[in-house]
C-alpha cells in the first residue's frame, strides 16, 4: 500500500483513528491487542478472529499544515519495515514465525543474491537486468557511506536477508529487540549523569547556527551548556541515539 493523504481532525487517539479508517482489517476480521506510537511510528499487534494469528502493524505517519494535514502508509512485519522501535510488550504477543531456510547467500550491504567465486562473492544479472549489476561490487541499494576504499562501490558481504516474507518479519523483530536492548542500557547509564557532568561526544554535534562541538555539560533533560561558556544547546533523545563518555562524573 502506498502513501494516502486526507485531512484528519483533531480529538481522536492513533488507535481509534485506524480503527476507523480500516474497520474490516482492525474491527471485523482482526482486533488490536495493544499498540503504541513512537516516534511518529504507530504499532500494533493485531489478532485475526479466524485464524487467532497475531502479526504487527506498522504505520508510518507525517504530519503537515493545509487541509490535507495527515499522511499516512500501513505496512506489516512480513514486509520488513526500516522502522524498528516496536516496543516488546507488543512484539511477545505475536505468533511465532515458521522456520524456512535457504541456500542462496545475499549480500547484507545491496541484498543481492551472490555465490562465492575465487575469494569474492559476485551478483549476476538477472534476464532484462543491467548487465553491470553483475560482479564483486554492489549495483544499488547499499547505505550511504559504505564506499570501497577506492571510492567506488562497496563490494558484497555475506549476511543478507533473503527475499522471503517471513525472513524479513524476523529481521525486523530481531530489530526492534536489539533496538529496544540497545535503549534500555542506554538509559541506564544516562541515570549516572548528574547536573553539571561534563559529557563528550564521539561525534561533533552539528548546530542551526553552523557550530560544531562534541563537549557540552549537561544541566536538565535535554539542555546543556559549553563547558567554558555560559551558552546552552538543546540535544534532543542524547541518551538513547548518540555514544559519548563521562569526562568528570559529579558525586551523586
Amino acid at each position: 500500500m502506498g502513501w494516502t493523504s486526507m485531512h484528519r481532525e483533531p480529538g481522536m487517539t492513533d488507535r481509534e483513528f485506524y480503527e476507523q479508517e480500516h474497520p474490516n482489517t482492525l474491527t471485523k476480521e482482526g482486533e488490536i491487542l495493544d499498540c503504541a506510537t513512537v516516534r511518529g511510528v504507530f504499532y500494533a499487534a493485531v489478532r485475526q478472529k479466524d485464524s487467532r494469528e497475531v502479526w504487527a502493524l506498522v504505520v508510518l505517519m507525517r504530519r503537515s499544515g493545509g487541509y490535507f494535514n495527515f499522511t499516512y502508509k500501513v505496512l506489516s512485519d512480513t514486509s520488513g519495515p526500516v522502522e524498528d522501535r516496536c516496543p516488546i510488550r507488543i512484539l511477545d504477543l505475536l505468533t511465532p514465525l515458521s522456520t524456512c531456510s535457504h541456500d542462496q547467500e545475499y549480500c547484507r550491504l545491496c541484498n543481492a543474491e551472490i555465490t562465492p567465486a575465487d575469494g569474492q562473492w559476485l551478483s549476476h544479472a538477472r534476464p532484462a537486468q543491467r548487465p553491470e549489476v553483475a560482479g564483486p561490487r554492489c549495483y544499488s541499494g547499499y547505505p550511504y557511506g559504505a564506499n570501497a576504499p577506492d571510492g567506488g562501490a562497496p563490494f558484497h558481504e555475506p549476511g543478507g536477508t533473503a527475499t522471503c516474507s517471513t525472513c524479513w518479519a524476523r529481521d525486523w523483530r530481531d530489530r526492534c529487540r536489539a533496538n529496544a536492548e540497545r535503549e534500555t542500557q542506554a538509559r541506564t547509564r544516562a541515570r549516572t549523569v548528574r547536573p553539571g557532568t561534563c559529557l563528550r561526544f564521539t561525534r561533533p554535534m552539528q548546530f542551526s547556527n553552523g557550530e560544531e562541538r562534541d563537549t557540552f555539560t549537561f544541566e536538565t533533560r535535554s539542555t546543556f551548556r559549553s563547558p567554558d561558556s555560559d551558552r546552552r544547546y538543546r540535544i534532543p533523545r542524547w541518551r538513547t541515539d548518540y555514544d559519548y563518555e563521562i569526562v568528570n562524573p559529579t558525586q551523586s
